[in-house]
């Protein structure tokens, strides 16, 4: 890999994710620095709606961080 290549930002950003509900046993994986759901890892489907896995969905972006550091052994920018 090239020293310009490494030395590239990456930017990940894509916030809510499918409006698949979690479940109850489902790891809710957070970025502490994701800058759309500000590190809670999950987003209400129905804001008007009872609270609890059955009504949040996981956010895309902190699973993407995620992905992304796992391949590449350090966090995008």
């Amino acid at each position: 890999m090239s020293e310009a290549s490494q030395n590239e930002r990456v930017v990940i950003r894509r916030g809510a994710g499918e409006r698949k509900p979690l479940e109850w046993n489902q790891e809710v994986v957070r970025f502490k620095d994701c800058p759309d759901c500000n590190g809670r890892g999950w987003f209400l489907i129905n804001p008007f709606g009872q609270l609890g896995p059955s009504n949040t969905c996981q956010c895309l972006t902190c699973l993407d961080t995620q992905q992304f550091y796992k391949k590449h052994g350090t966090l995008p920018i």
